[in-house]
């Protein structure tokens, strides 16, 4: 199937009806008028249930029923939509590797520096995917926003440090060679290359 055949003249009826938004949980922020979807972008924590079938539609990788919300709701690609973590869905989606998802969602942002938001952890998509280890996906955010790249986590820590414990070399090599780096992170980095085990693993070839 095309990606045209399957964003387009995409139907209510092609997806589980649970997995759509509902506009009438966004609040409404105290107006006596009905509630917008746009609203959901602001609302606080305990409403956050609008965003579940968006968590749901993440996890899985549903395309489909992600688009459908999507369309009604634009806000919500950059919207936090998770509570506790103050996750988006391209975190949601990079947790669970839903690489081809987050592939797509790439299509569809319009503003690079959207991809910057960071979590409860500080964790960026790019940290999540140097960890799950998908060269393509890195390479794909990288050209979006090179920034990510350089962005820490709330332990200080740039994707580089989490593909060393991703098993694919190819991806460590490429965080390497394009994440510049201070000479005060050296030593954080080398203690983390060695815990990741990778010199033990170059030696057994040599």
């Amino acid at each position: 199937m095309s990606q045209q055949q399957e964003r387009g003249d995409l139907q209510p009826n092609d997806v589980n009806p649970s997995l759509q938004p509902n506009p009438y949980n966004a609040p409404s922020h105290g107006s006596s008028e009905e509630p917008h979807l746009s609203q959901a972008q602001n609302i606080p924590g305990e409403h956050l249930i609008y965003y579940r079938p968006l968590v749901q539609a993440a996890q899985s990788g549903d395309w489909k029923s992600f688009k459908i919300f999507v369309d009604l709701d634009p806000n919500a690609l950059t919207a936090i939509i998770t509570p506790n973590t103050s996750q988006t869905v391209f975190h949601v989606a990079a947790e669970r590797c839903q690489w081809k998802l987050v592939l797509q969602l790439l299509e569809l942002i319009e503003s690079p520096e959207s991809l910057a938001v960071q979590d409860v952890d500080g964790w960026t998509v790019l940290h999540f995917v140097a960890l799950g280890g998908s060269l393509k996906t890195a390479k794909a955010l990288v050209k979006k926003n090179s920034d990510l790249l350089q962005v820490v986590d709330n332990s200080g820590d740039l994707p580089l440090i989490y593909s060393l414990f991703s098993d694919n070399k190819e991806l460590m090599w490429y965080f390497t060679l394009l994440t510049r780096v201070e000479s005060s992170s050296l030593p954080r980095i080398l203690r983390a290359l060695i815990a990741s085990g990778y010199p033990g693993k170059n030696f057994q070839r040599i």
